[in-house]
């Protein structure tokens, strides 16, 4: 029985499938009456280029919380635990880092922010942001953590727009 049923339920969907290939072709005839067909081949392109480059920059959006993490990481030579526990001068300086360029560049709120480090308090973000901001604004103290940081945003920049 359950292979009659499963059978059905395939040529249920082709149905549905062909009428909607049927519906699709109405359509696109519609269109190519009312604009032309040259018109509506321009139109199709642009709309497929459009979702084509949307979703290239929503998987780039999604995919940059880890491109920050593991490039902070590569600057500071510092493998996933000593980023996430590390108590050092290095350690948190990269943690800043992160949590600044993910808020700056994802737009993530504070709590999303420290569930990449584990849970970390929304507290916990906000301080790290704050003090990374405190720290740019005056680069002459700062030098090592504002190059680091600089390099770390160029290679997000290049990951998101290109190089």
């Amino acid at each position: 029985m359950t292979g009659i049923s499963a059978e059905l339920e395939t040529i249920k969907d082709e149905k549905s499938l062909f009428k909607g290939y049927e519906e699709l072709q109405g359509v696109l005839y519609k269109v190519v009456g009312r604009i032309g067909l040259r018109s509506t081949i321009a139109l199709l392109t642009g709309c497929a280029e459009e979702v084509k480059s949307n979703i290239g920059e929503t998987a780039k959006r999604q995919a940059l919380p880890s491109f920050i993490l593991f490039k902070v990481m590569e600057i500071y030579q510092m493998d996933e635990m000593m980023l996430y526990k590390g108590t050092l001068r290095p350690c948190t300086d990269a943690r800043k880092i992160c949590y600044h360029l993910c808020s700056k560049y994802n737009g993530y709120s504070r709590s999303k922010i420290g569930l990449l480090f584990g849970g970390a308090s929304k507290r916990k973000g906000q301080d790290s942001i704050s003090r990374t901001e405190e720290m740019l604004s005056i680069p002459q103290f700062n030098k090592m953590f504002c190059g680091n940081y600089m390099t770390a945003e160029k290679a997000v920049i290049e990951f998101l727009f290109g190089k």
